[in-house]
């Protein structure tokens, strides 16, 4: 059996994925979603509960530090 690569490993070894999560109600909430955001790669990026305009702002900068 022959496995194909479509991208060079140093390219898999940086590739992040990220998830924008409100912050739980409580801790034991926050380790379940931690664990199973873990199990599928992704990192999260908590913020305040609906305070949703926090994630425009985060969308925002990292935008302009693209540029």
């Amino acid at each position: 059996m022959r496995y194909f690569c479509l991208a060079p490993l140093w390219e898999l070894a940086i590739l992040q994925h990220f998830s924008f999560e409100q912050t739980p109600e409580t801790e034991e909430i926050l380790g379940a979603k931690i664990a199973h955001l873990v199990n599928f790669g992704v990192t999260a990026i908590w913020f305040e509960r609906m305070n949703f305009d926090i994630v425009d702002e985060i969308l925002r900068h990292e935008r302009n530090e693209l540029r």
